[in-house]
């Protein structure tokens, strides 16, 4: 009897492992995508905590679900992983879309880009693969609002490091339109585009790391305060990393234009 379920384990494991030769030698597709994953939040939460690399810590609401992607693209040698929020039910379908819609357009201009690299310089194919990944670093709804910040690395094989950006996704629930910088916020003068920038770069503790100049800055809130969100390289040296400038709401109200204003 313990032969013939021996037998049958290795049976099980043989089919297993011609099964996944096949699709790793799939000539129809170049991009091998496992199913999106959906789980609950709070044991996606502890999977997010123990395994990703920039560990985010969140406070997930009961109306917000994570999808998981994992593909392994074989031709590039390409690893994409993308973690994104996703609403519970139809109401905010559009919203969802238009987030999936945005994420998705620049995971392809990575893959070009990454396929033009290795076209120009195949060497690189035996060098150590390239990445992209998505992750959520914070998370809030209300019923005005969505405002996501999401984490996004990449990583181009050869190159010395990767680089980091972060990415708001801010959207008017009863407009259902997403939320630009001057859809947020007024200013009536330069006097107060300059106030703010002082502002912003009162925050930071370190000479070095420094807004120069006032533009439309990728921002997320929530109830109480409003974060300014700086990438790689963007305020800084590579030294310095991602930058966040975090100010409390009643400090900005004045520069909040009428219907944000909560």
């Amino acid at each position: 009897m313990k032969h013939i379920l021996l037998l049958w384990v290795i049976l099980l494991l043989n089919a297993c492992r011609q099964q996944s030769d096949q699709i790793s030698t799939s000539k129809n597709k170049h991009i091998l995508s496992i199913d999106s994953i959906y789980k609950s939040d709070s044991s996606l939460i502890t999977e997010l905590n123990q395994t990703s690399t920039n560990e985010p810590k969140f406070i997930i609401t009961r109306d917000i679900i994570l999808d998981t992607t994992f593909i392994y693209d074989k031709l590039h040698l390409l690893t994409i992983e993308i973690i994104l929020p996703k609403t519970k039910g139809k109401q905010l379908f559009s919203a969802d879309k238009l987030l999936n819609t945005i994420i998705t357009d620049k995971k392809n201009q990575f893959v070009i880009s990454v396929d033009k690299m290795l076209k120009d310089e195949p060497l690189l194919k035996t060098a150590i693969g390239s990445e992209f990944i998505v992750s959520p670093v914070e998370l809030y709804k209300d019923k005005h609002v969505l405002s996501y910040l999401l984490y996004i690395e990449v990583y181009r094989a050869g190159a010395p490091h990767p680089k980091s950006d972060y990415f708001s996704f801010n959207y008017d629930i009863k407009r259902k339109k997403q939320i630009k910088f001057y859809d947020y916020f007024i200013f009536q003068s330069k006097n107060e585009s300059d106030s703010l920038l002082k502002l912003i770069n009162s925050t930071f503790k370190d000479e070095y790391i420094k807004a120069d100049e006032f533009y439309d800055f990728d921002f997320n809130f929530n109830e109480k305060t409003i974060n300014f969100n700086f990438d790689d390289y963007e305020i800084a040296s590579y030294a310095y990393g991602m930058q966040r400038a975090t100010i409390d709401k009643t400090k900005l109200f004045k520069y909040i234009k009428a219907e944000f204003r909560q």
